[in-house]
């Protein structure tokens, strides 16, 4: 399922809203609601979720599906609770420091816990800009 949000103003807006949701960015015009998709950057291919003593592992692989490189990328993981409570978040950097076009690179993030919650995966790069993210349901 894939969500779009809709702006008054001129700008870009990321929303995710919950655990593997896919991200999707979206512009609208000053005069209406109208958006329109912008391409996705990276796919998740594959990932786990998995609760390890007091912590929380996302592990998975990320492909860069833009025609361009993309440079200094960090997965961040956040840890919702019931009540949409925050119980942990955290980013690493993915294993490759430049990803070609078409290139595939793992990645791994830990989170301290403070209990189970869904997992909420995204993206950034150097700029701390979110990257539009194809993300499917974790896997066990």
């Amino acid at each position: 399922m894939v969500r779009w949000v809709s702006l008054l103003l001129v700008s870009v807006a990321m929303v995710g809203t919950g655990p593997g949701v896919a991200k999707s960015a979206g512009w609208a015009l000053a005069s209406t609601t109208l958006v329109a998709p912008t391409d996705y950057k990276l796919e998740v291919l594959t990932w786990s979720c998995t609760q390890t003593g007091g912590w929380i592992v996302a592990q998975g692989v990320v492909r860069n599906i833009s025609n361009q490189t993309l440079s200094g990328l960090r997965a961040h993981l956040r840890v919702i609770g019931s009540g949409r409570r925050l119980l942990g978040t955290n980013s690493s950097p993915i294993g490759e420091r430049f990803l070609l076009s078409g290139q595939q690179s793992p990645f791994r993030v830990e989170v301290r816990s403070r209990g189970v919650g869904d997992c909420d995966l995204w993206f950034r790069n150097a700029l701390v800009v979110q990257i539009p993210t194809k993300v499917p349901e974790p896997r066990p």
